[in-house]
């Protein structure tokens, strides 16, 4: 794949399809996000790094609702959603989460768990059955179809990881480490999925530690740091930021550009 070859990073005459605003969030007396605000527009696809701690899960929890800021608006397509639960996030606003972990049942096979997840969006069964067989030739997922999730590849469960969070048809996908305990060759595949996401105008944000990996296919990427946003811009201009450096890349980190 290489390097991207194209950013975008205007987007004019768009709305964004996700909000925060001002979000805080604490564990106790332990602050994590301090006032965060961001958006996310269609088809763009945001990374977003920092050290361990810096609330980069936290973040992807409070988009889907599995908890609640402290303080803060989530909006997706301008609708205030604080309130509304995880299903329907998912369903009604066609988000799908990649979690670190799993995102799939170990005991059932590749096909079953395909099909008991499109079991939650399509009632019916023709319909249903359509779209399970898509996700499983579009994600190449037909060789390995009748096996059990906990016996495939690393690769291989992301791929249904991602393909399941692909189920819904959604506007917006969160992946939360992606490369994760991944080889290179793998790597490099799953970058080439998200690429081939973005141009099914479907929007994406990014976290991983892989930070090479991120910036390589990012239109833009925020650094957490401290719980704020340290630095938020384009791949190649974050590099030149001083501060990113020396907070989160180092002097040392070798610029994939």
């Amino acid at each position: 794949m290489g390097i991207k070859r194209f950013r975008i990073i205007k987007f004019k005459n768009r709305k964004p399809i996700l909000s925060l605003k001002n979000i805080i969030k604490s564990y106790g007396k332990r602050p994590v996000l301090k006032g965060l605000s961001f958006d996310v527009f269609p088809a763009q696809i945001r990374g977003l790094l920092g050290p361990n701690g810096s609330g980069k899960t936290t973040i992807f929890q409070i988009i889907m609702g599995i908890i609640k800021p402290n303080k803060g608006e989530v909006r997706i397509n301008n609708e205030l959603v604080n309130k509304l639960p995880i299903h329907v996030r998912a369903v009604n606003h066609k988000i799908g989460y990649v979690p670190q972990v799993g995102g799939y049942l170990i005991n059932l096979s590749v096909r079953d768990n395909i099909e008991a997840f499109a079991e939650i969006h399509f009632k019916d069964s023709r319909e249903r059955n359509e779209r399970v067989q898509t996700i499983i030739s579009e994600f190449n997922l037909d060789p390995i179809s009748s096996l059990k999730a906990a016996n495939i590849s690393g690769g291989e469960k992301r791929r249904l990881s991602i393909g399941i969070a692909m189920i819904s048809k959604p506007r917006l996908i969160l992946l939360d480490e992606p490369f994760s305990a991944l080889d290179p060759q793998t790597i490099e595949m799953i970058k080439n999925l998200i690429l081939q996401l973005q141009k099914l105008n479907i929007a994406c944000i990014v976290s991983d530690h892989q930070a090479a990996s991120i910036l390589e296919i990012s239109d833009s990427t925020l650094i957490l740091g401290n719980g704020t946003i340290i630095a938020d811009d384009t791949p190649k201009r974050l590099l030149a930021d001083a501060r990113a450096r020396a907070i989160y890349f180092g002097e040392h980190f070798s610029s994939p550009f």
